[in-house]
């Protein structure tokens, strides 16, 4: 795992010991916790613009304006392994290596909705009715040996299943194809806030070792610029922020 991986882990572990919301269960050795899906799958499509960066006519898309406070209880290597791979599946059915995917998270009243939709070449009909059963797959033959044993969206679906959620796939030929991972809505944890209020003229401190974190709460932070005047600070390490607020007390 990643540095930042582990920290989460060992953060969502001490959150789960006094919130009894956060409690795991147990299911075939693994662990189901109650996590934030924006933020995890967030972490995918970044990994998976690196991973495809040299592919200069795909783009992928992340919408996650309609998943604020989107909870599930999910396993989370097991999730991520699965969205990473119909990701994956999207890119490879591109065309002539040229496509857009859009991953979007909507936080419903009792369910949470992950989407992968792409622009490809779409699945038939007759097709259709079969993926997501062993060895049948559409729109990959000619990839690698790898690729195209229809693996992907079999494990796909019943990974999803086991996470006591669904997969439900819609096309259109020759526009492409959507993904629609659904699960049920967890309650919210008591250490989540439930709204975040900014006010004119104040300094919002960003604090993470990971550079990512701090584009990702820019870029959410950039549509309030218009509105309201505010400055934001960046902090690598936490001994960079102490000096910086010992120096704003003494001020």
């Amino acid at each position: 795992y990643r540095i930042s991986d582990i920290a989460n882990t060992l953060l969502q572990q001490a959150k789960q010991q006094d919130d009894p919301v956060s409690q795991i269960d147990s299911q075939d050795g693994q662990i189901f916790q109650i996590d934030l899906i924006p933020a995890l799958v967030e972490s995918i499509v970044s990994e998976k613009r690196v991973q495809y960066s040299t592919l200069v006519d795909v783009e992928i898309k992340l919408d996650l304006k309609k998943s604020y406070g989107a909870f599930a209880n999910v396993i989370l290597d097991k999730l991520k392994r699965t969205l990473s791979n119909l990701i994956n599946n999207a890119v490879e059915a591109f065309e002539a290596k040229k496509g857009q995917v859009l991953i979007s998270v909507e936080a419903k009243n009792d369910t949470i909705e992950i989407e992968i939709s792409d622009n490809g070449i779409g699945i038939p009909n007759e097709v259709l009715s079969r993926l997501g059963k062993m060895f049948v797959t559409h729109g990959k033959e000619s990839l690698s040996n790898e690729s195209g044993t229809g693996l992907g969206v079999y494990y796909a679906k019943k990974t999803i299943e086991s996470l006591g959620g669904q997969l439900n796939i819609t096309t259109l030929l020759g526009k492409g194809s959507t993904f629609k991972m659904i699960f049920p809505r967890a309650d919210t944890p008591l250490w989540f806030v439930h709204r975040i209020q900014i006010c004119e003229q104040i300094i919002i401190v960003i604090l993470d070792d990971d550079m990512s974190i701090h584009e990702i709460w820019k870029e959410r932070l950039r549509g309030l610029t218009k509105s309201i005047s505010f400055e934001i600070i960046n902090f690598l390490s936490a001994q960079e922020f102490i000096s910086w607020y010992k120096n704003q007390i003494e001020a």
